[in-house]
């Protein structure tokens, strides 16, 4: 396992209890309100026509049915248009965690936008049958209708995995003692929602052209996307 340990308690965490919002309906029932700027990482779909399965963005993927993916773009819309033999070259992105290279990719950003690098938290969903031993013996906190083992630990540059398993299992939400941002892949999402000061996002965009893109907080997320809520006088 990483350094992180397990949290004795749950104090941490009790301020997520009132700024997240809903269960995965808007995006601050993923991650918390009340933050600047919010955005959404798609988690990247794999090359499997190798003997090394290799990352692909989703817009690489799009680009064969001359597709061009937004913010509110789903996994199945990008594969929907493509000829049916090309199912076999690709692997669909990982559910609730991101990928080791993303994180790894990611932190140095993170890093540079808290001022507490030394000490952050993270929660693990308890449904996880593959957790490490140590996940085990952390005090576990209810967020949403969903229960999560809380971690403790410094915001680690090469994060290992949480599971025991020959898979990458990462954190489903994570944020810095100074709570300068929030991080979370829902369990069932192929992509990872932030919540964080402009200049983080900005930064953000930068680093990840193409596959973050920035979102409101109100807007609805659906399985593996966001839509724009309905006008009030629409048809739901």
């Amino acid at each position: 396992m990483s350094a992180l340990l397990p949290a004795s308690g749950i104090e941490a965490a009790t301020w997520l209890k009132d700024a997240l919002i809903g269960f995965a309906s808007d995006v601050v029932s993923i991650v918390p309100s009340g933050y600047p700027a919010y955005a959404r990482l798609l988690h990247p779909a794999y090359r499997s026509s190798t003997d090394e399965p290799t990352r692909a963005s989703w817009q690489s993927v799009a680009d064969l049915a001359g597709l061009a993916i937004d913010k509110t773009i789903q996994w199945e819309d990008v594969i929907a248009p493509l000829p049916e033999q090309a199912f076999k070259f690709f692997e669909p992105p990982l559910e609730g965690t991101l990928d080791q290279e993303t994180c790894e990719e990611l932190m140095p950003i993170l890093k540079a936008h808290t001022s507490t690098p030394s000490l952050c938290w993270y929660g693990v969903w308890d449904g996880y049958s593959y957790l490490r031993e140590a996940c085990r013996n952390a005090s576990r906190i209810s967020l949403n209708g969903r229960r999560y083992y809380l971690l403790r630990g410094a915001l680690p540059l090469s994060p290992a995995s949480l599971c025991t398993g020959p898979f990458f299992q990462w954190a489903n939400i994570f944020w810095p003692d100074d709570r300068a941002w929030c991080v979370a892949s829902e369990v069932d999402f192929r992509s990872t929602y932030i919540a964080a000061s402009e200049g983080a996002i900005v930064d953000l965009l930068a680093r990840f052209p193409g596959e973050v893109f920035r979102v409101d907080p109100n807007e609805r997320v659906t399985l593996r996307g966001s839509s724009k809520k309905p006008d009030a006088g629409a048809d739901r």
